[in-house]
């Protein structure tokens, strides 16, 4: 499968995007996209799909994805069954260009 370049939301002025996710599905496919990504899950389990490795993820853990490096995360199955506002997962994810505090940082 091809992966898909995502264009994260950010505007000129900004160095960094932060967003707050809580749907099981929010970008749920394989894409990649310049930015550096790094992703907290706060709550919520499943596999990540990272490059060429697929490894579990769970509630605590921070990742840090490369630019360019196609990734996507498959939330298990009990959060897309669960109608329950309580039970949706948490994460929170900030993307950042290489060279966000400048070149010579």
């Amino acid at each position: 499968m091809k992966a898909q370049l995502l264009k994260v939301p950010m505007s000129p002025a900004q160095s960094f995007s932060v967003r707050k996710d809580v749907a099981p599905s929010v970008n749920n496919k394989w894409h990649y996209h310049p930015e550096l990504e790094l992703v907290y899950f706060s709550k919520g389990k499943g596999t990540q799909f990272i490059g060429d490795n697929i490894s579990r993820f769970n509630q605590g853990d921070i990742v840090l994805v490369g630019p360019q490096l196609p990734h996507y995360w498959r939330f298990d199955d009990v959060y897309f069954k669960d109608d329950d506002p309580a039970s949706n997962p948490d994460i929170r994810v900030v993307h950042f260009s290489e060279n966000m505090w400048g070149d010579s940082f």
